[in-house]
């Protein structure tokens, strides 16, 4: 059986609403019974909710925004096929892997 210390993941998951069925049942009842992780759930959700209220002192400026977006697509698009490639996996690799790449090079640079 899981000690307190060894539910976080749990907890955060419980926190954004992805613990379902008998995950969220076997749960919400240590939950019932441990003050562990009653007290790390408050601490949790406290920490959430002035991270929701938080704003930025200023917004990044809008080129910086569009490079960054387009690194992160990028990457993600090539972790992707590389993914594929490792598994086997019966998607097709996007046809347009080398313009991506290009773009990637140009955003780094």
């Amino acid at each position: 059986m899981k000690n307190g210390h060894e539910r976080t993941t749990e907890i955060l998951l419980y926190l954004d609403n992805a613990l379902v069925g008998r995950e969220l049942e076997d749960f919400g009842t240590h939950l019932a019974a441990c003050s562990i992780c009653q007290k790390r759930l408050e601490k949790e959700r406290t920490l959430s909710t002035m991270l929701h209220e938080v704003r930025p002192l200023y917004p990044a400026p809008r080129v910086l925004r569009e490079s960054v977006d387009a690194a992160a697509q990028a990457f993600l698009a090539r972790s992707c096929e590389l993914n594929c490639h490792r598994v086997r996996c019966a998607i097709p690799p996007r046809a347009d892997s080398q313009h991506m790449d290009r773009e990637f090079r140009s955003v780094k640079e």
